[in-house]
This record gives structure tokens, sequence and C-alpha cells, in this order.
């Protein structure tokens, strides 16, 4: 594979980039209790004797991360404010107020009042849609404080009278809540547009989600914690402290230990359930533990969300020193909360590496390898592959994503990160062939697909990846498809290609523990040139709609496929030579859309005849299909089974298809699908399904019964389970 020169780490606030720090000490990322040490030792000898360090760049560092703003620094100084200024300030600080909120914010009171302040003006920046309402409260002794806060419309107030510590607050906040969902927030923070979206919608995506902790940034930009670790002698870990925020490890939704109480969302009903905050384990840390336990028991998961962003008001330094301030109450209350879940002593007292721990409850581990990160928008290939991930962590792997490009593709990308996929890609991770020398070992199963991507990377993998079973996916057999392309152009050229990549292939398969063919055609074909080859059947996977529109409701006619491909090139070119003037001639009102990626110009200037509308790339296909009658698929070579008849029958359009696009499907001509192999039989099928409604009605009904029973989701992962259980 390629490589691209690695970016430069994010140094840390020493100035020491990560790959410094690995080869100063041979120590990388080390656990959060020995790294503190070694960065107070640092911030000692740069306080006691500055002189002998001030011109170097770990200094410079240093003092920018000790100059870091504090309270007084902030956007809000009320002192300095006129009481018109200060009328003002709150008056662009009000929130609408909102009778039906999904979501309560409850804001404790811990820290002075401008913290407070800049917390709810970056809430008031955000643009979240989530309703939610607004609940502040403490113990205000200072009346001014409370004058103050009664001026901000918009929000509840809460005075709880005598001075209570953090889990208390909570717990008597939880009293006043109308939200389904509690999101706590310290007010020594500010968000990020979309902390409370990204929490909200991650519970309606995850049944199973019972806390949810945001990703938490220091001042200087720095990770805090993405999730947290309970290490040996339940040691608190905030995995990826003082680290850069943005390496692909901690930009995905995962289970976790625990969250931290800056910033974290859970539903009402299960926090008075399990009873709130148990505050025998307050106010040394333990209590979040507490919490995250008690929220396991109750068969719910926590959960780490990356995509909600929170940074605290306070430096790494300062972070450090106060945990260094309550080490001396920890010891004791380690030992209630061992008293309380005897499993931790046993479960959570691991030794293994970081990279293993932070995802402790994955079961097995899965790496999948493909040409690129999937766009379900834009090709068939996409959707695949996206429903064999899915099926890998419905099996209980927890999968690792590489692409062959190694690029992050904007959402994309960030769409796997959602559903808990790590996802490898530059500059962080440099290659795939670094990422195995380091991770390899750790994996259960492999899997490559297309094959000549596969060709590239199975070396790597048979040797970094001594443990795992390796699966090959052929997507189609390439060298069928070539075959038949060849016989079509009566090219020699092409023949002779076909044969160099049926060699590949069936190679290939050889050096795997399985093969993946997408029809019984071609698992007949295989079965007959290499006997020996564990070969599975395994069709695509397709969502089919509940409602679809009526025949009355629709018309045209539309082609869909990405031009990358080049059986799509000459399907399109081929119908509208031979076949589009035949159905113009009977059908003059119809028009023929063609939508698919990566358009070139010779259809695009398909413009010019009549009835004819190339529209390219279209982002949201339900709108096009729901007004279209009918879908084509005029294709003269090709392998697998054809994406674009699944998304056509799945939609409740009828498909008109050649023989080639129909093959191994287990359709049948007039009972879900229309076939003609000619330019004048593959008219009059269309012709005849676009008038007749009582048989585009069948053809409509039967093609979507077809694709429920066959080609769902719980029949594909059958029969991959089949695979996983007989190789592993």
């Amino acid at each position: 594979m390629k490589t691209k020169p690695k970016a430069k780490a994010l140094p840390n606030q020493f100035g020491l980039s990560q790959d410094d720090e690995k080869e100063s000490s041979g120590i990388y990322r080390l656990p959060f209790s020995f790294k503190s040490l070694k960065i107070l030792t640092f911030h000692w000898l740069f306080k006691s004797i500055p002189y002998f360090f001030q011109n170097t760049g770990a200094y410079q560092n240093w003092l920018t991360s000790r100059n870091q703003p504090d309270s007084s620094d902030f956007d809000i100084k009320l002192k300095n404010l006129t009481q018109d200024q200060n009328k003002e300030f709150f008056s662009k600080l009000a929130f609408q107020t909102n009778g039906d909120p999904q979501v309560t914010i409850v804001i404790p009171i811990t820290a002075e009042i401008e913290y407070t302040l800049t917390c709810l003006q970056s809430i008031k920046k955000c643009n979240d849609i989530t309703p939610y309402e607004i609940i502040v409260i403490g113990a205000f002794s200072d009346e001014n404080i409370a004058e103050s806060l009664m001026q901000i419309e918009g929000i509840k107030l809460i005075n709880s009278m005598k001075k209570a510590n953090f889990s208390n607050i909570c717990n008597q906040a939880t009293l006043h809540a109308k939200g389904k969902y509690l999101l706590f927030l310290h007010n020594n923070t500010q968000v990020k547009d979309g902390f409370v979206d990204a929490l909200f919608n991650t519970f309606q995506k995850r049944p199973d989600a019972g806390l949810i902790g945001s990703k938490l940034l220091f001042l200087d930009g720095h990770l805090k914690e993405a999730g947290g670790i309970i290490g040996h002698n339940v040691t608190l870990f905030q995995y990826g402290c003082d680290d850069n925020p943005e390496l692909p490890e901690y930009c995905y939704l995962r289970n976790v230990d625990y969250c931290s109480t800056d910033c974290f969302m859970i539903t009402k009903e299960l926090f008075e359930k399990i009873g709130g905050f148990d505050t025998q384990f307050i106010p040394n840390g333990y209590e979040c533990i507490d919490l995250a336990f008690s929220v396991k028991e109750a068969g719910y998961a926590v959960l780490y969300q990356p995509f909600s962003v929170v940074v605290l008001l306070q430096s790494f330094i300062s972070c450090m020193q106060v945990n260094k301030n309550l080490e001396p109450l920890r010891s004791g209350t380690r030992k209630k909360l061992f008293n309380k879940w005897k499993k931790l002593k046993k479960e959570y007292n691991s030794e293994d590496t970081n990279w293993l721990q932070k995802d402790r409850f994955a079961q097995r581990r899965a790496l999948v390898l493909d040409v690129n990160t999937p766009r379900p928008d834009r090709d068939s290939g996409s959707i695949d592959t996206l429903q064999y991930i899915k099926m890998l962590q419905a099996l209980n792997f927890k999968v690792v994503f590489c692409p062959h490009d190694m690029n992050h593709d904007s959402h994309y990308t960030e769409s796997l990160q959602k559903l808990g996929v790590e996802c490898l890609y530059q500059p962080y991770i440099e290659s795939l062939q670094h990422h195995l020398q380091e991770y390899g070992n750790y994996y259960d199963l492999v899997l490559l697909q297309r094959a000549h991507q596969t060709a590239e990377n199975i070396s790597d993998v048979k040797l970094m990846c001594n443990k795992a079973k390796l699966v090959f996916n052929t997507v189609d057999l390439h060298y069928l498809r070539e075959q038949r392309q060849a016989e079509i152009e009566q090219s020699s050229l092409l023949s002779a290609q076909a044969e160099e990549t049926k060699s590949l292939e069936i190679g290939l398969m050889k050096k795997c523990h399985a093969t993946i063919v997408i029809n019984e055609v071609e698992h007949f074909l295989l079965k007959e040139e290499v006997p020996d080859i564990h070969l599975y059947t395994i069709p695509y996977i397709r969502e089919v709609l509940s409602s679809v529109p009526s025949y009355r409701e629709r018309q045209d006619i539309v082609f869909l496929g990405g031009f990358l491909f080049e059986p799509n090139v000459d399907a399109v070119l081929y119908f509208l030579e031979n076949t589009w003037p035949l159905i113009h001639k009977n059908l003059p009102e119809v028009r023929f859309l063609i939508i698919g990626s990566n358009m070139p110009e010779k259809i695009k200037k398909l413009a010019s005849i009549p009835g004819v509308d190339p529209l390219g790339f279209v982002e949201n296909l339900t709108p096009i299909l729901n007004r279209c009658r009918l879908s084509i698929a005029p294709l003269r070579f090709g392998a697998g089974i054809k994406g674009k008849i699944g998304t056509s029958l799945t939609h409740g359009v009828p498909c008109i298809a050649t023989p080639v696009a129909a093959e191994g499907m287990g359709v049948q001509h007039k009972v879900n699908i229309m076939v003609g192999d000619d330019p004048q039989s593959f008219a009059n099928s269309l012709i005849e399904a676009y008038q007749n409604e009582k048989l585009w009605n069948s053809l409509s009904e039967n093609g979507l019964e077809l694709f429920e029973k066959k080609y769902s989701f719980s029949s594909g992962l059958e029969r991959f389970s089949k695979l996983v259980n007989d190789i592993m």
C-alpha cells in the first residue's frame, strides 16, 4: 500500500510529541498515575530552576499552559459591568422555554459564578435541536450570585439552601426535572455545538444504552478523557489523558468501564431506579464508577460518545494537582467500592494493554479491509460492506475498518465511528502494515474484500495476524465479469486478462479459511474448478420499505448505477442506441432518468436525446424511486448480484432486466421481475409492465416479498454466522 508522510504529532504540555516520548523513555501512553508523576516532576523543575530551561521548546510550552485563563480571564467579568451592561448581558443569555423538554440539563454550581455563566453562554451558542430545559442548582449563600442568575430567563434556579457536594446536588435536582433524559454538566465547562444531540441521538439508536459520556478536553486542546478505564487495583485511568483528541482510537462510540461526571446523559427513569449517586463514594472520584456499575447491573451499557465534546476550564497541571490532593482519601473509598462490587477484583483487575482494555467487553476482534470507506448512497458495494460490519457487530466482534486509500472520508467515516467502528486513516495511522505490526496479533478474524486489494494485503495479514481466520469476500467473481465482457467485445486482450484474474482469485481463495460468493451460480462454477476450497453463498442484504406509492402515483423509468463500473456505462449506451427508440415511439410521454455517481461526459451528453435526463449523483434515491414506475438493468456483462435490482425491488419498483443482470437472484419473469434478452423483447417487457396496472401491482408486491424472505438482515446473519462458527 502507498503511504503518506506521517503528520507531526500534537505535543503534550512539555513540548514532547508522542514519538519523542516513546523514543526518550521507551514508554508510550503510560498509565495515568505514572504519567502524572512524570509531568509533575517537569512542573517542579521548570518552576524551581527556570533559567536552566528557558530557551527550550518544552519550557515555552509549559509556560503557555501555565498561562491558561482562569475564571477571571473569561469573557464574563460581572464586577466590571455597569448596571445597563449587566442588564444587556443577561438579556442576551436568555433561553427559550420548552413545555415538553426531552432533556434536562443539570448544572450544579461548585465553582465561581463566572464559570457558570461561561458554561451557559456556550450552551446558548450551540445549535442543538433536541428540546431541553436547564436547571442550575447550588447553595447560594451570596445573594448577589442568586440575583445575577435570576436575571437569566428560561432557566430553573434552585437554591439547595445548605452547602452540599456534587452528588447530593445532582440527586436533589432530578426531583425538579421534566425531561426524560438527564444531562449532568459541571459548571466549569464550555460545550461544543451538537453536544446534546450526539448524546440524545445515541439513546435513540442504541436501546441498550444506559449512560453515555462525552469526549472531554483541556483548555489547551489536549484530551482529558475518552471514557474511563479501571486498571490494576482499581486505578482510575482517564483513557487518552493529555493526548491528541483526533487520534482514531478516541473517535468512535464504544463501551467503557465508566464515564467522568463532567458531562454525561442518563435516562431519568434509570437514574431514579438505581437510586442516583451513592453519596458514600464522594468526594474523591469513585461515585462515577459506582454509578456506572449500577447502570450495568440494571442491564444497560455505559458508552463513550466522541461526537459530544466538552472543554474543561482548567489545565492539565491543575487537574493533576486535584487528583494528587484527593489520593489520600481514595484508599478508604476503594475498600468500600470493593465491598459493594466484589467483581471489581476479578473482572477489572487486568494488566492488559490499553488497546485491549479500551474495548474490554469485546468478545472477539475483527479487521475489515476494503478499497475505500463505504458510501452507501453512492454504490451498492458500499451497502454490502456496511452490512458485513453490522453482522460482525451482531456476532459480538469489535470491528476495526481500514480503507485501502487510508483516507478519512468526512461524514462517511464518521458514520462508521458513530456505529462503534474504529477507523484507521492517515496521518494518524501511517499504513495498514504499521497498524498490524503493533496490533495484528489481537485480531480473531480478518475480512478481506475484492481481489486486487486483497492480493496487496494478504501477505502482511497472514504474517502479522497469525491467530486470525481469513475470510475472502469476492463481492463478485471479477474473472467471470471480464470473460463476459471479452465475449461481447470479442477481445483477446480482455480474455487473457480474465484468465489472469481467475488465477489470482482462485489463488486467494486457497490462502483463506473461507470464501464468500454472492450467488449460487458463482458457487457452482467455483466448485467445479476448485472443489477443495471452503465456499459460502451469502447474498447481499437489503431493507424493504414498509409502504410504497401506488401505480397511478408514478411515471417515468430510471437507471441506477455508479459509472466507475464499466458494465453500467456499456449498459446505458447500448440501451439508448438500440432499445430506447422502440420505447420512446410507443411511450412518448415517458422520460428516462439516468442516476449514478462519477458520470462521464459521454453519458452527460445524452441529454440531447429526446426524453433523456442524465441526473448524475443523487444523495437520496427514495424520492426518485417513489415517483418512477419502472427501473431498468440492461447489462450485457457482469457477475454477482446486481444492487440496482435490489434497490428497485425493495422500493416496490418493478425492474426490467437482461438475463445476465437477473442471474442468481431467484427472480422469475412476470412474477417478480420482467426479463428481455434483446432490444425488442426488452422494450416489449417494459411497455407491458408500464401500461398494465394489474401486472405492475403483482410485480411490485412479489418483489417486496422476495426480498423480505431471501435478502433480509436476519437471513444474511444466519448464513454469515454459520461461516464464522465453522472456521473458528
